[in-house]
């Protein structure tokens, strides 16, 4: 045993530092990421095969119409609260923090009505559009009021995120994945093919989600931010101009990552059929599985970068980038290949012969979220640099390109068609968000 521990006293001197605060702070959301994973498999396996892939693609539509027209009014303010809060926590500013937080909470209450309102006015003339099976109205708008209600989930986990309190993020994650997966159990032994039912229980859900995440938030934070309970929002007036931009330019590259995430359902839908929606879900929701290996560092590294770029420390920023890619890389080349000759064995014998049709379209998708995982850390770096407003215009690009090629591509190549689109924009989207990151570090206010 001797071997193993001088082995591990030579991989723990030649980390660097944030490297090994990044490997610490990802420790918990690995395991919570790695547990949800597990049942996020069992989960997709349960649903398509309780419900069959036209149902089942009727359910991803509705959920993708509701959480789209939702993003329009979701501001997004957790990345906005990481951002100036670990400005505030530097200059020890706690009092501007709890100002912060009290404005996000009373935004998120009033954009979450209005999307609800939004969703209830557009229910009754695109139904027919999307929605295949009759009768599906009122079930849509309650998911809308338990969607609008989570809104200020948002809040809590940003500031979870920001205190390092990532174990308990992790163990309240863990706890919801856990409650998800007995509730999709349940209702498909109980109703099987029955999508009213089903949808009932993912309401539930969402409001049990929101109630735990909130509740854990308030319980560990609330004692540090008791002495500035008394605090104005009017405190941070100075501030707003800076945090307004923020948020107004991050929630529109958001609603446009919200489209090109879940319009592409919606328009291989309205274009196609609701079954190719079914083979297409399986396939990205199986593909993107790899991505929640880094789903920890993303979570982590964002406050981490923030910090490093607040506090100027460059070299630090771009050692720590070039060794998560080059690792990464590696890693998702060994994942890919033997998994590309597997590929039809594995969607078969998990989700059944009726779903063979989703083995090219999820080949194309795993290649995009191996892509994704190598160079995860580009969008965290955008925020950490302030330029939401450059994400915009690269995601508004790149999204006016995807779609005029995917309304063309729909109808005839169904659900492969739309995920060779999803790969170029993805593409599209990572190198100008690179070219951003590394043209920003090489300025002057950086003393390189």
């Amino acid at each position: 045993m001797g071997w193993l521990r001088a082995l591990y006293g030579h991989l723990k001197q030649r980390l660097d530092k944030q490297l090994k605060v990044l490997i610490k702070n990802s420790s918990w959301v690995f395991l919570a990421n790695a547990f949800k994973t597990v049942l996020s498999f069992v989960k997709s396996i349960l649903i398509a095969r309780g419900l069959g892939a036209d149902l089942y693609g009727n359910y991803v539509v509705i959920i993708a119409f509701v959480m789209t027209v939702q993003e329009f009014f979701n501001l997004n303010i957790g990345t906005a609260i990481i951002k100036f809060g670990a400005e505030f926590r530097s200059e020890e500013r706690l009092d501007k923090l709890v100002a912060l937080t009290k404005a996000s909470l009373l935004f998120c209450v009033a954009t979450g009505g209005l999307s609800v309102l939004t969703v209830t006015g557009l229910v009754w003339f695109v139904y027919d559009t999307f929605v295949s099976v009759p009768g599906m109205h009122g079930y849509i708008l309650a998911y809308a009021v338990a969607a609008g209600m989570s809104l200020p989930t948002s809040v809590s986990s940003a500031l979870l995120r920001l205190f390092y309190k990532f174990r308990l993020n992790a163990l309240v994650q863990m706890s919801v994945a856990l409650i998800d997966i007995l509730a999709v159990f349940l209702v498909l032994a109980l109703f099987p093919k029955q999508l009213g039912p089903f949808i009932i229980a993912m309401i539930i859900v969402k409001f049990l989600e929101g109630s735990v995440i909130n509740t854990a938030a308030a319980w560990e934070l609330l004692p540090s931010f008791k002495k500035h309970f008394g605090t104005r929002i009017s405190l941070i007036r100075e501030d707003l101009k800076p945090i307004r931009k923020f948020v107004l330019s991050n929630s529109g590259s958001r609603t446009l990552k919200t489209l090109m995430d879940r319009g592409d359902v919606l328009l291989l839908g309205a274009l196609s059929s609701t079954i190719q929606v079914g083979y297409y879900d399986i396939a990205k929701k199986l593909a993107y599985t790899v991505l929640r290996l880094t789903d920890p560092l993303a979570n982590s590294i964002y406050p981490q970068m923030a910090m490093l770029t607040a506090e100027k420390r460059v070299r630090e920023l771009k050692g720590l980038m070039l060794r998560l890619s080059g690792g990464l890389l590696v890693f998702g080349l060994l994942i890919y290949v033997p998994v590309f000759f597997g590929s039809e064995w594995l969607i078969v014998r998990m989700y059944g012969n009726e779903f063979v049709e989703a083995v090219a379209p999820f080949l194309v998708h795993l290649v995009t979220a191996v892509l994704s995982m190598v160079f995860f850390w580009s969008l965290p770096m955008i925020f950490s640099l302030g330029k939401v407003t450059e994400r915009l215009k690269i995601y508004f690009a790149s999204l006016s390109i995807g779609s005029v090629i995917a309304y063309f591509a729909a109808p005839l190549y169904g659900a492969l068609g739309v995920a060779v689109v999803s790969f170029i924009v993805k593409t599209l989207i990572i190198i100008s968000q690179l070219y951003v990151v590394f043209y920003e570090l090489r300025g002057k206010e950086f003393n390189l």
